[in-house]
């Protein structure tokens, strides 16, 4: 092993620790705007429905044909975006912070965007405690987490709010629990060959098993692409079943607790998911009638008295009951007329999963939002995501042979299998991008870091050329996206917010046209998040104007129709170029 490699495995913790240092920079500062699903498809509605805040609400959120589980996004970014509305709200009301914070209670634009950005961030370092968890071996853990912590997607898409990293987190920590399940039962039957006893129900891990079942649960409401990349995942768990009880290392009791645990894990939360969707759709309405009134639960929020909750319990769980069940089957029920109020369930489930679908698999839907070749995830998106690794997963795939195959590890054999069929199974959509594939990372670099061969020193098993090109190659593109790439999107639309909070009052700015409005105009970029203007919804003095792709006439018509209106106060002049193309002078 070479001074250089010597030097770098010396100082592998100071390494790794320069690498999340560099994550939380790029997270909080990093004002690029990679595509427009990161601010759409969670944070500008829940901003809209916590903060009250001005958002365009994307299709996917439609109640008549709703397609986004509600549930996750709610967790990770409506509870903290209520926390800082909390902090706001009582920092405002008290003489010395007053000063400081903004009247009105109201967040600043600045920490709306790192409230998200934390989220995220906090959200990223449970990948590298899955990915500890699935590596046991000290040198190939380190390699393992230097390798995720520098890689392009964890400086970039998995910091922000995209579902794709969400979904990446949850499939991570589903195969660290199936890895754990797995070294149970082992450690499990080595104690039982050795002593002939066989491992008692009360001994199994069933909370291993629920939450293995719960994060299943939660990875199918959070992206329907999730069933891919889980499916060996399921398959695995069918094979640690099943093996496990031929070896008698656990009875047949035992392996019903399990079972059990995981499907009740997968149908619990799958359960509390449609309920979320339902409930947040309008399409379910939950109602208390009590002395004579009605309240209606779903749709408005109102302060409810914890006694009353206690004692509508009974009430709350028959009348959820008789929503799935018929009701003659639970009218013999004792506490029914024994509550003091009458919870009733009217409307219907919403599958927002099925929607999604539904709507993907009609091509006429796909083609709004781009049509790719099926070699594009293969060919363009695996090695843009992965850089020099994507070359060293082909070279260990090429190098396969089936003997290898028979004495793999079954969990680096599941977790390539997790990579594999989910770059199969998406390949086959026509609508392909370099986000789908990040649940693949985690796996992947598992299965390689995990395959090495260990009578080479640790770092040595990976070049130094490799790590000069990875580290250059994770930069040089996070940098790019992270930092570069329409950076200007989200910083306008704060700046604007300062604007309008800079102002004396809602109509008098300290920039803008005479009569006291404030127009934005974005053009040839990414729709602008609504929300990190930080301006409430109803504010009809100042908007925002999304031209996206228009041509210079179109563009030129809107601003000759906003100086009619008193809005602009300049003339757009019509130009041309050498080809003749129109634009603005």
């Amino acid at each position: 092993m070479g001074p250089p490699i010597t030097f770098l495995w010396e100082h592998r913790r100071s390494l790794y620790m320069a690498a999340l240092i560099t994550r939380v920079v790029f997270a909080l500062a990093g004002s690029g705007y990679m595509h427009p699903d990161e601010y759409f498809q969670g944070p500008e509605v829940l901003a809209e429905d916590v903060l009250g805040l001005k958002a365009f609400r994307a299709w996917e959120f439609n109640p008549e044909f709703p397609c986004r589980p509600i549930l996750i996004p709610s967790l990770l970014y409506g509870v903290p975006l209520y926390l800082l509305r909390a902090v706001y709200a009582l920092g405002s009301s008290l003489p010395l912070v007053s000063t400081v914070l903004p009247a009105g209670g109201i967040p600043s634009p600045w920490a709306i965007f790192f409230t998200e950005r934390m989220s995220s961030l906090l959200l990223s370092f449970t990948l590298d405690l899955s990915l500890a968890s699935l590596l046991r071996e000290p040198d190939s853990r380190w390699i393992g987490l230097i390798l995720l912590s520098t890689s392009f997607p964890a400086l970039t898409f998995l910091v922000r709010p995209f579902s794709n990293a969400q979904e990446a987190s949850i499939l991570a920590g589903a195969l660290a629990l199936l890895c754990q399940l797995q070294r149970s039962l082992s450690h499990s039957r080595k104690i039982t060959s050795s002593s002939g006893i066989i491992l008692s129900p009360a001994s199994v891990p069933l909370k291993t098993s629920l939450a293995f079942g719960a994060l299943l649960g939660l990875g199918m409401f959070c992206r329907i692409t999730f069933t891919a990349f889980a499916f060996p995942l399921g398959l695995g768990w069918l094979w640690i079943m099943t093996s496990h009880y031929r070896r008698s290392s656990i009875d047949l009791l035992s392996l019903l607790h399990l079972t059990s645990a995981t499907i009740g894990g997968i149908f619990s939360v799958s359960l509390l998911a449609v309920l979320a969707d339902s409930l947040y759709y309008g399409s379910l309405v939950v109602e208390v009638v009590q002395g004579g009134g009605k309240e209606g639960w779903g749709t408005t929020v109102q302060p409810v008295n914890l006694s009353m909750v206690v004692s509508l319990l009974p009430s709350l769980f028959t009348s959820f009951l008789s929503w799935i069940f018929p009701s003659s089957l639970l009218e013999s029920l004792p506490f029914i007329s024994s509550s003091p109020g009458h919870v009733q369930v009217r409307g219907h489930a919403v599958l927002t999963p099925l929607n999604n679908l539904l709507y993907n698999m009609n091509v006429d839907n796909l083609s709004h939002h781009g049509l790719h070749p099926r070699w594009l995830h293969i060919l363009v998106n695996a090695p843009l995501l992965l850089g020099p690794l994507s070359y060293m997963a082909l070279r260990s795939l090429v190098r396969v042979r089936s003997r290898h195959l028979l004495r793999a590890s079954l969990i680096p054999l599941i977790a390539s299998g997790s990579s594999l069929f989910g770059l199969f199974f998406l390949s086959l959509a026509p609508h392909q991008e370099a986000r789908f594939l990040l649940p693949a990372l985690v796996p992947t670099i598992f299965a390689l870091v995990n395959g090495r061969s260990a009578d080479r020193a640790p770092l040595q098993r990976f070049s130094l050329g490799f790590w000069a090109l990875w580290l250059t190659y994770g930069l040089a593109l996070s940098t790019l996206f992270g930092w570069a790439h329409q950076g200007g999107i989200a910083r306008t639309a704060m700046w604007m917010g300062d604007q309008w909070r800079s102002a004396p009052s809602e109509n008098e700015y300290t920039t803008g046209p005479p009569n006291g409005s404030l127009t934005l105009i974005f053009w040839k970029g990414y729709m602008p998040p609504r929300h990190l203007t930080g301006i409430p919804r109803g504010t009809s003095a100042v908007e925002i104007i999304d031209a996206g792709s228009k041509s210079g006439k179109e563009i030129i018509s809107t601003l000759q129709d906003l100086r009619i209106k008193g809005l602009c106060n300049f003339e757009p002049n019509e130009t041309k170029d050498d080809k003749g193309t129109t634009g603005i002078g």
